[in-house]
């Protein structure tokens, strides 16, 4: 995918839909080579019969690459069909890509720099926003943030320290707030509609990002607790009050699948492919606890192997994260 900003949903649509422009064209031009082998094949078969001697055993050869040509284009077809469908889903559904919650991401934080709220109280919003009112602002009256680690109580490595068998915890932040206080200005509907989107995001586990005292960009709502009771403030004005708390994500990185460099084939001559084997790399899959010093009681090998093969620092191992020993 192209690292071009689109400034506009028309524009990421437009992308999509040249990508399955190409696509299509991509299978047509496919398609075109399979019936132009085949024809060749059919007038080949037809005519080996009727030769003899040296025209008869290229004819032969020209038949055996013809049919390995036609049995690869089969295969490309499949997968340059796979490709249309994929192209098409992905132009349906352009309005939920990540460069149109980009496009969104730009026209929330346009309009909430506009707002008399900005820079005087904290917002939350989606990593990846689908409408352009995807935003809360809060005002907060507290923000307290937890850091902590599980020490193990295993025995440590002569010489060693802990660090390589604690487990950092999720920082945490816990927020006590008020959705509205802004005098009559605060319409009722309108912050039951923000504390719905509240529940919502802590529901569908949203990832998030908070800006308040405290900054998170990847978070989650881990618990939200809204107060109507107090919908009618001091003074008349409309408030809910809630408690939010707020637990910090850290995915581990996916490993892209190398892409195979395409060979064109004609049929008038066969190909061939030479493959190189390496070596597997042996490694854990980190669960919850997971240290480099637990895969270094389980495997045997050295703790220093282990922390020079891996890029996680020692506290912060991310859960599915490789650790290779």
């Amino acid at each position: 995918m192209t690292t071009k900003k689109y400034t506009t949903l028309a524009s990421v649509k437009k992308l999509y839909q040249q990508e399955q422009t190409a696509a299509n064209k991509k299978l047509k031009s496919i398609n075109k080579t399979l019936s132009k082998n085949q024809k060749k094949l059919a007038a080949a078969k037809e005519a080996v019969g009727k030769l003899s001697g040296a025209a008869q055993k290229k004819t032969e050869k020209l038949i055996t690459n013809l049919t390995k040509s036609i049995a690869t284009n089969k295969k490309q077809v499949k997968s340059a069909k796979t490709a249309v469908t994929k192209a098409k889903a992905k132009t349906k559904n352009y309005k939920h890509s990540r460069e149109a919650s980009k496009v969104y991401k730009d026209q929330i934080l346009t309009k909430m720099k506009k707002s008399k709220y900005w820079g005087e109280r904290a917002y939350i919003m989606p990593k990846y926003p689908w409408a352009s009112t995807s935003y809360v602002f809060i005002r907060t009256n507290d923000e307290q943030p937890t850091f902590s680690s599980n020490l193990t109580s295993n025995p440590t490595e002569k010489g060693g320290t802990v660090a390589g068998s604690a487990e950092t915890q999720p920082t945490t932040v816990a927020v006590q707030g008020v959705l509205g206080g802004d005098g009559g200005n605060s319409h009722l509907n309108g912050l039951k509609t923000q504390a719905k989107r509240l529940e919502r995001w802590e529901k569908n586990h949203t990832p998030l990002e908070w800006h308040g005292e405290y900054t998170m960009m990847s978070t989650n709502i881990s618990d939200f607790s809204p107060d109507y009771s107090h919908e009618i403030g001091t003074g008349g004005e409309n408030i809910i009050n809630l408690s939010i708390t707020l637990q910090d994500v850290e995915y581990a990185d996916s490993n892209k699948k190398a892409k195979a460099k395409s060979t064109k084939n004609t049929g008038t001559k066969a190909t061939t492919k030479s493959t190189s084997t390496k070596s597997k790399k042996k490694y854990v899959i980190a669960k919850k606890g997971t240290t480099y010093w637990s895969v270094h009681v389980k495997t045997g090998v050295s703790l220093a192997t282990i922390e020079k093969k891996n890029k996680y620092s020692a506290t912060k191992i991310p859960i599915g994260a490789k650790i290779y020993y």
